[in-house]
């Protein structure tokens, strides 16, 4: 069974591949500079990206790096990525005992079970080659108003009052390699009300929804987005030398 079809929030992103590779933004150059740049990388380097969902990280890494391995459970994500990609997981990957001078994760480090992933990763990673570069984009959700109260109620409905923080990977990755370095950019985007409700719909929490309730939210959040809106996108990025 596809892992998309497992009705649990971070688990059924295949189910917006299409909408996750039309509207989640690009990770920019500055991010991958950055981590060349600190874990020692160069043009020859071998590295992976785990979890690599539609391939948004996968492709400019293609362009810097002579090779990259992506993993993603997913068959639908996966399905979107050319190259070297394979169905895995962090916590079983399917790459060879120190084989990758440094791996890169997009937006997923917090879906990992976090002891079992960070043995997987010590164990890929070449010693001395490079390290773990954790990286991420975010941007506003609807602000007061109809289309936030109608993801309210959809987060509400797989999560309760749950929240999250980043502290406890933070801690976690700290305590096995070591300290992290971070750096932040923030750059402004332009959505069109549609894209912006597919935006909102690659959400892990829409995700989760059947198809049919999907798009009936997708046409309330469409309706309640029309016009255009200036999204300021958030990019940062974690690494460590391992």
């Amino acid at each position: 069974m596809p892992v998309s079809a497992e009705a649990r929030p971070g688990t059924t992103f295949g189910r917006v591949a299409s909408e996750y590779e039309r509207a989640r933004p690009e990770y920019p150059t500055a991010v991958i500079e950055c981590a060349e740049r600190e874990l020692g990388l160069g043009p020859a380097s071998t590295v992976l990206d785990l979890a690599a969902g539609t391939g948004k990280l996968t492709r400019p890494l293609q362009e810097r790096f002579a090779r990259v391995i992506a993993i993603e459970p997913d068959d639908a994500m996966r399905a979107c990525i050319d190259g070297d990609a394979r169905a895995g997981t962090a916590e079983s990957m399917p790459v060879d005992d120190e084989g990758v001078d440094a791996v890169f994760v997009g937006d997923a480090f917090h879906w990992f079970d976090w002891p079992v992933a960070l043995a997987e990763i010590r164990r890929v990673l070449r010693p001395g080659a490079g390290g773990l570069a954790i990286v991420g984009n975010s941007w506003p959700i609807p602000a007061d108003g109809p289309a936030r109260d109608l993801l309210n109620v959809v987060w509400a409905r797989f999560n309760g009052t749950k929240s999250y923080t980043g502290v406890e990977w933070m801690t976690l990755v700290a305590a096995e390699f070591g300290p992290l370095g971070h750096a932040s950019w923030s750059s402004d985007h332009v959505y069109p009300g549609d894209l912006y409700a597919d935006l909102c719909l690659t959400g892990s929490t829409p995700a989760s929804l059947s198809d049919d309730e999907r798009e009936e939210l997708r046409e309330k959040l469409r309706e309640h987005l029309a016009g255009a809106h200036v999204l300021s996108i958030a990019s940062e990025i974690y690494w460590v030398r391992v």
